[in-house]
């Protein structure tokens, strides 16, 4: 399932279910032309030769009776429903949205990226119990060479999460792919993965970000050609020394710069103001450290207290009004062309 939270502070059965009527009935006029757009738009194509404008950290969950699979809960709910995204990125001026996926919205979001070419991709998100099994595997290369999705997303949970959610977390194996996704037990899924061509997308927490680095590393060295996006980055607070200096882990810099990983950015949200530390140090930063192509801007548009056209605006324009150091083109490259060559969306 997608993540519900970035900094271990909201449990999934907390989160915040997002209504269409916060964005009251704008969305609703603006709907048959967004859709009228939608429908005609089955390229990429951009006449001024600049990346796409993508937010790589999207998600939908307004299913429908036709989406329905597996045990879908209402209270696990990550978004509002496509419609009201539409609204959100023509408002704004967002090309299209990659959406992160929970294993039970696979045919929700195939159903959305057929009806709406040119504006949502989609990545697979499996039940990791299932793994390194044939069935999962199966269920991975089906979602990619099959429906179409453009990567795989990982996060298997906390064990001590799995346990507040009333699952057993015996049930992911041995040992626990949580903080030893590195073990040789899990070559499988990374093999078939790299032989995809697509990435891996890893979620980095408040939780994890001790092994997540070392891990990768491992696993990189095994399979030099795998893609990876480090989801919601390497987590920026504990970049932050007790001296206010920025420190990047020697095994983070390695992975960056040596292999073909990138890291996600998500400026401006809401409840972390911080979340880069005083006067955003660590993300100019990662932005010194690894340049404008190793770094991918998205929204997490779930963690919102009210999803309004202001605060999404606010999540887009962070960069371009806080970080100068950053030149057109950089910001070009973040808000879109690093999605666009990580996921292999043509123009």
């Amino acid at each position: 399932m997608s993540s519900s939270r970035i900094d271990g502070g909201q449990t999934r059965r907390g989160f915040l279910q997002r209504s269409a009527q916060a964005l009251g009935t704008a969305a609703a006029a603006h709907l048959a032309g967004a859709e009228a757009r939608s429908a005609g738009t089955s390229s990429q194509t951009r006449k001024d030769g600049k990346p796409m404008i993508i937010d790589a950290h999207g998600h939908i969950s307004q299913v429908e009776i036709q989406d329905l699979e597996g045990e879908y809960r209402k209270n696990w709910k990550y978004g509002m429903g496509h419609r009201d995204n539409l609204y959100l990125m023509d408002t704004i001026g967002i090309e299209m949205q990659v959406l992160q996926c929970a294993f039970y919205l696979h045919r929700y979001h195939r159903r959305v990226m057929k009806e709406h070419p040119g504006r949502f991709v989609a990545i697979s998100k499996i039940d990791e119990r299932l793994l390194p099994g044939d069935r999962g595997l199966k269920l991975i290369q089906q979602h990619i060479e099959e429906w179409g999705f453009k990567g795989w997303y990982y996060d298997c949970w906390p064990p001590e999460q799995r346990v507040e959610m009333g699952m057993d977390p015996k049930e992911w194996g041995t040992p626990d792919p949580f903080h030893h996704f590195d073990h040789p037990r899990y070559d499988p899924q990374w093999e078939l993965v790299q032989s995809l061509g697509v990435p891996a997308c890893v979620t980095s927490y408040s939780y994890n970000f001790e092994t997540l680095g070392p891990g990768l590393l491992n696993v990189l060295k095994r399979f030099p050609d795998l893609k990876v996006v480090v989801i919601h980055g390497y987590w920026p607070p504990s970049c932050v020394q007790d001296d206010g200096s920025v420190r990047i882990p020697d095994a983070v810099v390695e992975l960056v710069k040596n292999y073909n990983v990138v890291m996600e950015i998500l400026p401006g949200l809401q409840h972390r103001p911080d979340l880069y530390g005083p006067g955003d140090t660590v993300l100019k930063a990662f932005y010194d450290t690894f340049g404008p192509s190793k770094l991918m801007w998205g929204s997490e548009y779930t963690h919102v207290n009210l999803p309004t056209v202001e605060q999404y605006r606010r999540q887009f324009d962070y960069v371009k009004e806080r970080c100068p150091y950053m030149s057109e083109s950089d910001i070009a490259q973040i808000r879109g062309g690093t999605a666009m060559e990580t996921y292999e969306i043509r123009t």
